[in-house]
């Protein structure tokens, strides 16, 4: 019996994922399943600023320091949650 491989023409399911990151291996799955609308555009804003360093670095307007800055994550969001889980082998 063959394992199901990520194929949004075949699985409904697989035609909502917003940002397949698709496994090299048999059989493909896709890694970034768990990631929702506000993922991405996080995602989207970190590429977008580190795309506008680029250009800036191309003009020689910006270094290559700006663009390896540390950012501010945690003044940006104040909640967040941490998330330790642990088992046993039995």
């Amino acid at each position: 019996m063959p394992l199901p491989v990520w194929n949004p023409k075949s699985n409904p399911r697989d035609w909502t994922h917003l940002m397949p990151i698709l496994t090299p291996a048999y059989p493909s799955m896709n890694s970034s399943y768990n990631v929702g609308q506000p993922q991405l555009r996080r995602i989207m804003d970190e590429l977008n600023e580190a795309c506008r360093i680029l250009q800036g670095i191309s003009r020689g307007e910006c270094t290559w320091a700006n663009l390896f800055q540390g950012n501010d994550f945690f003044k940006q969001h104040r909640h967040y949650l941490q998330v330790c889980v642990l088992a046993c082998r039995k």
